[in-house]
């Protein structure tokens, strides 16, 4: 009787240990299925000198209803998801089965041209058509095209893309297609900052590149009828230098001239905005301006005063 009871107790004892067991497993496995992504899946929440957010809680949501749904529209097993933050477009790949977020270091403002985004399933490329905004490294009217790889995003090709009109008509002003306009941001002071640490040749090359100016006497060779622009009042007394020309990648509708003057230490500028319409305005800016990725041009003006003006497209 007493091996009976023995073999009894065994018995119950091996089955709550294997119901134990069981349950344990089902716990764990529904812990691994139901895998939250959270602030600390995604590799970094902002970008360099921009507002965003990527972890907010609304983002954070987005994630997780891409998670759960677990179907991929690129790279094979990963999801890239786009959203809206101003009038900006961010980017993010998500790793479904990984359950990480890895942020796209730039914004794009979307031409609205037909199809600005392009990618595939099963490939790891995505092409972007737009203006393409990253600190001192911005492009108006581009294709962008990106090799997505382990988190990383490397840069594949970057083409101008052509207007379908030769010319852009702003307040009467023909401006032809081949107008090169700067990078934005812009500084004005983006040359004696880069030679603090890089050689003249390097400085002048990146400046050529971000930071281009006409001198006057080859406006005409952007501009049809030159005299509309340069005779106009406001622009003709102060008979500018150079000039550097602003485009949001539609139009060009901002200048910044640029009028040298001697001083004991030699020559310096003074910069001035030129708005082009509706009507051609004219702002002294002083000896220097910086304009941020969200075309916000700050200055001092001649009483030391520090100003903003939100450039309007």
């Amino acid at each position: 009787m007493m091996k009976s009871k023995i073999g009894i107790n065994m018995w119950l004892l091996k089955s709550i240990t294997t119901f134990a067991l069981l349950f344990i497993s089902i716990i764990a496995c529904s812990e691994v299925d139901e895998k939250i992504i959270d602030k600390k899946d995604v590799d970094s929440c902002s970008i360099d000198f921009d507002e965003v957010d990527f972890c907010t809680q609304e983002n954070l949501k987005k994630y997780n209803g891409v998670l759960q749904k677990n179907i991929a529209n690129f790279n094979g097993d990963k999801y890239l998801l786009n959203f809206k933050y101003k009038k900006y477009i961010y980017f993010a790949v998500i790793d479904l089965k990984g359950g990480k977020v890895y942020s796209f270091p730039a914004s794009i403002t979307l031409l609205e041209r037909g199809q600005d985004i392009s990618f595939s399933k099963d490939k790891n490329i995505f092409c972007i058509n737009g203006n393409f905004n990253q600190y001192q490294n911005s492009y108006r009217n581009v294709r962008s095209c990106y090799f997505y790889n382990n988190g990383n995003f490397n840069l594949k090709s970057r083409d101008e893309i052509k207007n379908k009109s030769n010319n852009q008509v702003v307040n009467g002003v023909l401006f032809k297609n081949n107008v090169v306009t700067v990078n934005i941001p812009n500084d004005s002071e983006f040359y004696s900052k880069c030679r603090g640490g890089s050689s003249q040749k390097k400085c002048q090359d990146l400046s050529n590149k971000n930071d281009y100016f006409y001198p006057s006497s080859e406006i005409g060779n952007i501009i049809v009828n030159v005299d509309k622009f340069i005779g106009d009042q406001n622009i003709k007394k102060i008979n500018f230098d150079t000039f550097r020309f602003i485009s949001n990648g539609e139009a060009v509708v901002y200048s910044i001239g640029e009028k040298y003057y001697e001083t004991d230490d030699g020559l310096s500028s003074n910069f001035y905005l030129i708005k082009l319409k509706p009507k051609v305005e004219v702002i002294d800016l002083g000896s220097k301006y910086y304009i941020d990725s969200r075309y916000n041009l700050s200055y001092v003006d001649i009483s030391g005063v520090k100003k903003n003006i939100k450039l309007e497209f």
